[in-house]
């Protein structure tokens, strides 16, 4: 064990920072690109750097390559013949790299400096007592409300909550959920920490003191929290929009939408886009391809008419290109390919229409449903 880290530890330091861990990686694998070794080492560096030097000790080092010998199932005589063979016998690392890694280092260290404090702060029993209090609805995620609330107890000035909550809603909302979830709210306490240049340890039981105590909202709180809720979601509906027109000019879209269109009238009813569902995700059971197609709709049929047009149309495609962490423009490639390879059974369609006219009208009943009681 002592013999690897020596070899590993470059400057003789007595520790091993994150570029030198990188450039063990690379070795290992010469695949591995070096941005996306220095991205790996800083990880594994912050996630057992327990001193906060932003560095491995010989202990921390240790329990770094045992928690890995674990996870690939070799002892630890297996791995270190192989790494310190590898070591000896690779090609010498690329100067460029080697350059760009010292002069980097400073601000490689930072980022392990960073992820670490990140780890920290999500383990920390405090955080996970703050995001609870913040989680007024209990729902594991804390919403525009829920996070200008919060920051009004923390600062008692619901004008500035609210703005503060808009801008972090959109900075930090990473999968355009509109909500925050434990890691990203972890994340914006430890950015309010910053800016008043102290500690989560320092702070942590101020904060939660702060949101123990009952604050009555003045008329003009609630003034300020209804127009920054209002100020969000018109920011958002401007995000969609502007997406949904971006899409459209993309030239396969429509070629896509017209292939769904089998009337041509401009507009995709529900036998239109259970017809193309089924071309797309033929392997799909057909009664999970009728819910899938009936979500859609009731999401996405923002006129209440019971078809989308093109743009309802493409704003469910961004959609689930979100929910599915896959760029749009490769989801309407691959489903124009189908509409145009695949071809759906004469039992399918007979299936299709027959169940059509029933389940535009249940469509129908659950959007009047939804308008009256004011869901949208």
């Amino acid at each position: 064990m002592e013999l690897l880290f020596g070899m590993l530890d470059q400057d003789k330091s007595g520790t091993i920072d994150a570029r030198e861990l990188a450039d063990a990686l690379r070795r290992r694998n010469a695949d591995l690109g070096f941005s996306e070794s220095i991205e790996r080492s800083v990880s594994f560096v912050a996630a057992f750097d327990e001193d906060g030097d932003s560095k491995l000790s010989f202990g921390e080092f240790k329990e770094f390559l045992e928690t890995v010998l674990e996870a690939i199932g070799v002892t630890f005589h297996e791995l270190a013949e192989f790494l310190i063979l590898q070591n000896l016998f690779s090609e010498d690392p690329d100067p460029v790299e080697e350059l760009v890694g010292k002069l980097a280092e400073t601000e490689i260290n930072e980022a392990v400096k960073e992820e670490s404090e990140m780890f920290r702060a999500l383990e920390d029993p405090r955080m996970v007592n703050l995001f609870a209090l913040f989680d007024k609805d209990g729902s594991g995620e804390v919403d525009f409300p829920e996070v200008a609330l919060g920051l009004y107890q923390l600062t008692e000035n619901m004008e500035d909550a609210a703005k503060t909550a808009i801008t972090v809603l959109l900075m930090m909302d990473e999968e355009d959920t509109r909500t925050l979830d434990y890691p990203e709210f972890t994340n914006l306490i430890l950015h309010i920490v910053h800016a008043s240049g102290r500690k989560f340890e320092e702070m942590a039981d101020d904060m939660t003191l702060k949101m123990l105590q009952d604050k009555e909202l003045s008329e003009e709180d609630r003034e300020n929290l209804i127009a920054g809720n209002v100020a969000y979601e018109a920011i958002k509906l401007v995000e969609e929009e502007a997406e949904a027109m971006d899409i459209l000019q993309y030239g396969r879209m429509q070629k896509l939408f017209e292939s769904w269109d089998k009337n041509g009238d401009g507009a995709l009813d529900f036998s239109e886009i259970l017809s193309g569902m089924r071309k797309w995700q033929g392997a799909m059971a057909m009664e999970e391809s009728v819910e899938r197609a009936a979500l859609a709709m009731i999401g996405f049929d923002e006129d209440k008419d019971q078809k989308l047009d093109p743009v309802e149309f493409a704003k469910a495609l961004l959609a689930f290109s979100k929910a599915a962490e896959i760029d749009v423009h490769e989801v309407i490639d691959f489903m124009v390919v189908t509409s145009v390879m695949e071809e759906n059974s004469p039992e399918e369609e007979a299936y299709i229409k027959a169940i059509s006219k029933q389940a535009t009208a249940d469509i129908k009943e659950i959007e009047d449903m939804l308008e009256q009681h004011g869901i949208e």
